[in-house]
């Protein structure tokens, strides 16, 4: 018994399948499953494939078919992407909250079940010109598939509430 316990352990620690389920490594997230009312999407969330995050602003020269933006929460850094958007996400619900200390927005977006990330590609949502990191999300309690801010991009917690309310109606601050 002891054996198979520390080899579930191992499997869990390591991201894998158990039972069936799969597993990632994420934070343990604090808040219980609640119902959630999806709201209207205001405007679409831009998304880009991404190259490379947070380089160096002299380092980094795009082709014609790539771009640059400010990468956010890092002064003179940018994030590197291909030219046009890949996705627009119609965002309906906003949820945010702090991870570690830092603000994040987790989306709720009507795209979520069709736009994964199973290819090993990375993605930028931009905003006002700045790129965040997109996080895909799996098996939240309240029905999120994506979030963005707190890790690599730290904003306020006004900046994090302005986001989200541009991008849908209902918005959750816990």
């Amino acid at each position: 018994m002891r054996v198979q316990v520390a080899a579930l352990a191992a499997v869990l620690a390591a991201g894998g399948s158990v039972g069936g389920y799969l597993t990632t490594r994420a934070e343990s997230t604090a808040h219980a499953a609640h119902h959630v009312v999806l709201g209207q999407s205001l405007t679409p969330l831009p998304v880009y494939r991404a190259y490379r995050f947070g380089a160096d602003v002299g380092t980094i020269h795009a082709t014609r078919d790539q771009r640059t933006f400010t990468y956010a929460g890092q002064a003179g850094r940018v994030t590197l992407t291909q030219r046009r958007p890949t996705i627009g996400l119609h965002v309906r619900y906003a949820h945010v909250r702090t991870v570690a200390g830092r603000w994040q927005i987790e989306l709720t977006a009507t795209e979520g079940h069709a736009f994964r990330q199973d290819n090993g590609e990375f993605y930028a949502a931009v905003i006002d010109g700045k790129a965040f990191t997109l996080f895909f999300v799996y098996g939240s309690d309240d029905g999120t598939n994506f979030a963005i801010g707190a890790g690599p991009n730290g904003i306020s917690r006004t900046e994090a509430i302005g986001i989200a309310r541009s991008l849908t109606t209902n918005v959750t601050v816990s």
